[in-house]
């Protein structure tokens, strides 16, 4: 073999390396799935390859600098052997090196790089493997820099919010190709979303917590649960300031317990806590409500483990009341409202808009019309809108 044509084959190889290492930091991954689904050609060689990025990394990096400096070697005996002055090779081989091995075969990588992985992923496979023992003397020490990068927060340090933007995209992606369902979709976003959310944003308020006191008899309590339909009741000795626990509704429901008898400690969180790391709680400790405190040890509010599934994964129905609408048709024109129903949602159902202001649910907006809180069956007229306010307790 002449060292021309050999000259030629680690130049072609060159190319090779330089696109390869391109397209497989550029292309679609959620693709990989749906070619994997449909048994697409090359699908499997390239989930090999990108499972573990350090694959084709150091495939590439590797061939491409043996390829440099074969050429490199090639070229200087082939100049010798023309009677060519090295001042030429010194000029011209860089130039021909970076346009042609460098610049066009990465835009080609980065423009093409779905069907170069698909259908050119094969002989990287074969010099994966040919390189093996060369990458295991190699790769101890990348993986022990790579730790000592993510430990110093290099990792993380990228902006947030692209982040984010390219993860939507990625979700998107997904359920366009049918890797993922658009309910899956969704429950990830709102995972993403939420996974920030402080304590404070989610609980239920002191001015909304159902609480029975210590005293309080199994009857009354019993009814007290039918009215509210909850799973769980805080109990508080004195005022809501002073829980000391709680009760299940289980307990009360053919049995005569007395409040002390079935009371069970209630663990407390601060409102700054996340949810993440209070779901996270929940799960280790076996827990599904919690008291949340304020800066100076008073009751703030009340979270629950529905109120963080309902921030990741939307509402979800009590076993009480599957239905349990808070915006309910009663009658042609006529609606039943809870007053911690948003506006929002009540301009979707009945085509009401309020007006703007600084409030979000329709007792916010009551209480600013009116300038105080509404009385019971007291009549509101609003323009051509009528409401009565009606009795009824509030809850989460």
């Amino acid at each position: 073999m002449s060292t021309f044509t050999l000259l030629m084959m680690v130049f072609i190889l060159g190319i090779y390396f330089s696109a390869m290492e391109t397209a497989y930091t550029s292309f679609d991954r959620i693709l990989t799935v749906s070619w994997l689904r449909s048994r697409r050609f090359g699908a499997h060689i390239v989930e090999i390859l990108s499972s573990k990025p350090e694959r084709f990394l150091s495939t590439t990096l590797i061939g491409n600098n043996i390829c440099n400096v074969a050429y490199s070697s090639l070229l200087v005996l082939l100049a010798d052997a023309a009677g060519i002055h090295q001042i030429w090779l010194v000029t011209v081989s860089p130039i021909i090196v970076l346009i042609f091995s460098e610049i066009m075969p990465k835009m080609m990588g980065y423009y093409l790089a779905n069907r170069i992985v698909r259908y050119f992923s094969f002989p990287l496979l074969i010099i994966y493997y040919l390189l093996l023992p060369l990458r295991l003397l190699l790769l101890p020490l990348i993986r022990v820099l790579a730790r000592k990068d993510v430990a110093a927060g290099e990792l993380l340090s990228g902006d947030s919010f692209q982040i984010r933007k390219e993860l939507d995209q990625v979700l998107v992606g997904a359920e366009d190709e049918g890797a993922a369902t658009p309910e899956e979709g969704e429950i990830l976003s709102r995972y993403l979303d939420a996974r920030d959310l402080k304590v404070r944003q989610i609980m239920t308020p002191r001015t909304q917590m159902v609480a029975v006191p210590v005293d309080m008899t199994p009857a009354q309590v019993r009814d007290v649960f039918r009215k509210c339909r909850h799973n769980i009741l805080p109990v508080f000795q004195g005022d809501v300031d002073h829980v000391i626990g709680y009760v299940s509704a289980r307990d009360f429901l053919f049995q005569h317990h007395s409040v002390r008898d079935v009371l069970q400690p209630m663990h407390a969180v601060p409102e700054s806590k996340k949810i993440s790391d209070l779901l996270q709680e929940f799960k280790t400790e076996r827990r599904q409500v919690a008291l949340v405190i304020d800066e100076y040890g008073g009751t703030d509010g009340l979270v629950t483990l529905k109120d963080i599934f309902e921030e990741l994964v939307g509402p979800v129905a009590e076993r009480w009341d599957p239905a349990a609408p808070v915006i309910k048709q009663v009658a042609p024109g006529k609606f039943l409202v809870s007053g911690s129903a948003f506006l929002e949602d009540i301009h979707d159902v009945t085509g009401w808009q309020a007006k703007e202001g600084d409030y979000n649910t329709l007792s916010g907006f009551l209480s600013e019309y009116l300038g105080r809180i509404a009385e019971l069956g007291e009549d509101i007229n609003i323009d051509t809108l009528r409401l009565e306010s009606s009795v009824g307790l509030r809850g989460w």
